[in-house]
């Protein structure tokens, strides 16, 4: 992370740190609620004459969040959150494996589901445009929703050799 106003272009924990923006004029807004107990804190040290570096509380708070952004940066560094941070990444893979094969399970259902319906409403034209474009993805499912699929397709006459892919009874 770079550093503001810094003779040396290192981080100082003496400094004040209050620009509202980059070297290039680029910054962002955020709006926060502070406890009242903090506001009258922050409100304090705005209107101290001996700290003359903060004009208004968003220089007090941006000021704050470096310092507390340095703090953290150091301890990430240092590997204090590592078992933690792997932790939350593992969780949130073991999470997204989840969302991933209960999607895929539902997708084969969705699709057996369409082609009973074409079957006995004898839609075989929708029926064969949906099994071609399942034929074509079929290789994107995770395993065992493409072994589902496989044989679902295998069931309704594709894949496999059956019928040359010919539709109907």
């Amino acid at each position: 992370m770079g550093s503001w106003d810094t003779h040396d272009g290192g981080y100082d924990i003496e400094n004040f740190y209050t620009r509202a923006s980059d070297k290039h004029g680029h910054g962002s807004q955020f709006r926060v609620r502070l406890p009242t107990d903090v506001a009258g804190m922050v409100a304090r040290i705005i209107a101290d004459p001996t700290l003359p570096q903060f004009r208004t509380a968003a220089d007090f708070l941006r000021d704050a969040a470096f310092h507390r952004l340095q703090y953290l940066n150091r301890k990430v560094s240092e590997g204090a959150y590592s078992e933690d941070l792997t932790l939350a990444i593992v969780r949130h893979n073991a999470t997204k494996r989840k969302q991933d094969y209960e999607a895929a399970q539902e997708h084969v259902q969705d699709i057996e589901d369409m082609l009973s319906k074409y079957r006995l409403t004898g839609q075989w034209g929708e029926m064969h445009d949906l099994i071609e474009e399942q034929i074509e993805a079929v290789h994107l499912l995770p395993p065992d929703a493409k072994k589902r699929m496989t044989e679902l397709l295998e069931r309704h006459g594709f894949m496999g050799g059956q019928n040359d892919g010919e539709l109907g009874d």
